[in-house]
């Protein structure tokens, strides 16, 4: 659940050019606890962290054509 949080939260943090990309992390990281919290679900902020930067990491390598 936490890694489908982060795929969606990750393109629309990117726009968002005003923010520090510590301060995008930060977003990330919030937006992921308090979904998964209303889910009766909780992570810890660094496992979110790492989700989050794997998220990055993907959104910025397109997946290869075949």
């Amino acid at each position: 659940m936490a890694d489908e949080l982060a795929g969606a939260i990750i393109p629309e943090l990117a726009k968002m050019t005003e923010l520090e990309p510590q301060q995008r992390k930060a977003e990330a990281i919030q937006f992921i606890n308090q979904h998964l919290k209303t889910l009766g679900l909780s992570l810890t902020d660094e496992t979110i962290a790492a989700k989050v930067e794997q998220a990055y990491h993907d959104y910025q390598r397109p997946p290869k054509q075949s």
